[in-house]
């Protein structure tokens, strides 16, 4: 019993030591940028698809292969044939058909580029969750210290008779629901940093301290939606995907140009007779005759793609300068209301706690004002995190439209 106790003991040691080398990062959100963009998993993975890519460049390169033919009399074996024959391609065949495995090649790159953008804007939405249930526990605790403190108070007074032991309890039964509060937003936490973990590729239990997020001072809307506009015409994956599909119907349109063009095979080889012991050397070609099948179908596939192709760039920029216009403003507007908020309303807001809470110590106010100007201030600290939240979104969505960091 006592080897069964020791041995359970030096497990529970082992388990505890195991579970303080838990690694504690503090990040910028452009370190977890980076770090997602070089270990997540998925890209990794997607990363791989270039190499196919590269396989179909190095077959549309290779040639015909040349045929060997043995033929003999099986009937009386008087003479045998053996012969090697060749496909010669005419038309530019090779350099098309090269031209089109690397338009391939490249939707499969900008496909990856994409890949790219999909995870920065799932661990930046991350972050960003992680970043407000940090400030969110803060609020909390605050709201808890701001609470005990008028605990104190009430039980103060309750002991000199000033108010009744209801007081207290109220003061009690706030701080319980911040702690309700506090548990359930430690749960949530801890669900994100997982999941950030893993984009990371980071161990599982790594605990992650978000640093400040950074709010522009400034704002020139007129500047940004010229700027991105412009950006977005040469750097959006969307846009380049429709361009890559337009050069990828237009070189395999070329291929089917060519491909009316028969190709020729030669053929050369010897036989050998075995009647008058003769050997003879022949020399023969074949055409194919494009009489019923002239590539029709694929060359006016093609066409009609490239129209739709056309149409689809025109649409689309549209569509991005309109969202691109409507996302900036809303980029506006929320960067004006979080700069006015931290100047000025937080700061009043935290000045109505710290004067409410004195009014109840010398009994010029109820507690039931000091505990409303606590939950107002709650109350606004989590709506302004919820404009952070906003606020980050229409970055990444502005980002994402444009195909680069935008600040």
């Amino acid at each position: 019993m006592k080897v069964f106790l020791k041995l359970v003991l030096v497990i529970l040691i082992f388990i505890s030591t195991q579970a303080s080398y838990a690694e504690t990062l503090s990040l910028k959100l452009d370190e977890v940028i980076s770090l997602a963009l070089k270990e997540n998993p998925e890209l990794k993975f997607e990363r791989l698809k270039s190499e196919v890519g590269e396989a179909g460049i190095i077959i549309s390169k290779a040639y015909p292969n040349p045929s060997l033919t043995t033929n003999s009399n099986l009937a009386d074996n008087t003479y045998e044939i053996l012969g090697v024959s060749q496909p010669l391609e005419f038309g530019y065949k090779k350099h098309f058909r090269v031209q089109v495995a690397k338009n391939e090649l490249s939707l499969v790159n900008n496909a990856i580029n994409q890949k790219n953008w999909d995870v920065r804007k799932r661990v930046i939405q991350l972050f960003t969750n992680l970043y407000i249930s940090q400030k969110k526990l803060e609020a909390y605790q605050k709201m808890i210290n701001n609470n005990e403190k008028l605990k104190n108070i009430a039980i103060k007074r309750e002991k000199a008779g000033d108010i009744t032991i209801i007081d207290v309890n109220q003061a009690s039964v706030e701080y319980l629901k911040l702690q309700n509060l506090i548990d359930l937003e430690k749960a949530q936490m801890l669900k994100v940093q997982k999941s950030l973990n893993y984009n990371l590729n980071l161990p599982i239990d790594t605990e992650i301290i978000a640093q400040e997020l950074n709010i522009l001072d400034t704002f020139n809307d007129n500047y940004l939606n010229q700027g991105l506009i412009e950006t977005a015409k040469s750097n959006s994956f969307e846009l380049k995907e429709i361009l890559l599909e337009k050069d990828l119907s237009s070189s395999k349109l070329k291929l089917a140009k060519a491909n009316r063009i028969p190709s020729l095979t030669l053929s050369t080889g010897v036989a050998y007779a075995k009647e008058n012991n003769r050997v003879s050397v022949f020399i023969g070609a074949g055409l194919e005759i494009p009489l019923f099948y002239r590539q029709k179908g694929e060359i006016e596939k093609e066409k009609a793609n490239i129209n739709i192709q056309e149409y689809k760039k025109l649409s689309l920029q549209k569509k991005i300068n309109a969202d691109i216009t409507s996302k900036v403003l809303e980029l506006k507007q929320l960067t004006s209301i979080l700069l006015r908020n931290k100047k000025d309303i937080i700061p009043l807001q935290q000045d109505i706690i710290e004067k409410t809470r004195i009014r109840y110590q010398i009994g010029r106010d109820p507690l039931i004002i000091s505990l409303q100007a606590q939950q107002e201030y709650l109350k606004f600290i989590l709506d302004n995190l919820e404009t952070i939240e906003k606020y980050q979104q229409k970055i990444v969505e502005l980002e994402y439209l444009v195909g680069k960091p935008v600040f």
